[in-house]
């Protein structure tokens, strides 16, 4: 395990574009350059023992998403092994619903130490949305949700109302 002492890192890719940048191959090409640091940093978490806080967006749907299949997969196992990150923020990162329904999983079983969660501008939809209430049930750590902006209906929101009925952590559901 290795710990080089920080406690945030922040990415917001929208910075990386250059407004002057043409369509088509320049965006390919930037897109799988950000999605292999996405690989190498989500990799790395998974043996990081210091970091508390991670944010990573900007980097939406028209480019086709930040993570791809291996980048989640270590980030999903990150979040499970790693029993210091408090923070996780990831917005504008189009997360999918397979991608968030493993998210879910993990806040029902393994992690007891994310506090927070922002997950707002993806394509989280109510059927991710009835996952994250389930996991509500049993988890005892989360205390802030966000999930606004999403695809979540009112059939979504009848779904948390229910979990909040047994869950008497989270604070904020927004």
């Amino acid at each position: 395990k290795t710990s080089c002492g920080i406690e945030e890192l922040t990415l917001h890719l929208e910075d990386m574009t250059d407004s002057n940048t043409k369509e088509g191959d320049e965006t390919h090409r930037l897109t799988r350059q950000i999605r292999h640091a996405m690989r190498r940093l989500t990799c790395a978490l998974v043996h990081n023992t210091s970091l508390r806080k991670l944010k990573i967006g900007g980097w939406g749907c028209e480019n086709g998403g930040v993570f791809d299949d291996k980048s989640w997969s270590c980030l999903v196992k990150a979040i499970e092994e790693n029993q210091n990150l408090e923070v996780l923020e990831l917005y504008m990162c189009a997360i999918n619903d397979i991608q968030a329904c493993r998210l879910s999983l993990v806040l029902a079983s393994t992690n007891n130490t994310l506090r927070e969660l922002y997950l707002y501008k993806n394509m989280i939809s109510d059927v991710v949305a009835e996952r994250f209430a389930e996991a509500l049930k049993t988890n005892s750590t989360l205390r802030k949700l966000y999930l606004y902006k999403n695809m979540i209906s009112d059939i979504g929101a009848e779904r948390f109302a229910e979990a909040l009925k047994t869950n008497n952590t989270l604070r904020v559901l927004d």
